[in-house]
């Protein structure tokens, strides 16, 4: 799906739901992304902890299919 959508942004005006595409966030703000000192604000420890294990999850995932995990 998110190939088909980039495709289609890529035809700009051309593409017959470019009216919808261009409806869509540049950018989406979510914890995921968050600066350590933004996490705490939160002051919630079970967000803050969920939040650091999917990044740590992510990144090891990352690294471990690019080849950059050394075991």
């Amino acid at each position: 799906m998110a190939v088909l959508l980039l495709w289609e942004r890529s035809r700009g005006r051309s593409s017959p739901v470019w009216g919808y595409i261009e409806q869509l966030p540049s950018s989406i703000d979510t914890p995921v992304r968050w600066s350590e000192q933004e996490l705490e604000q939160l002051q919630y420890a079970p967000a803050i902890k969920e939040v650091g294990s999917f990044v740590v999850c992510c990144w090891a995932a990352a690294a471990a299919s690019c080849g950059w995990l050394v075991q």
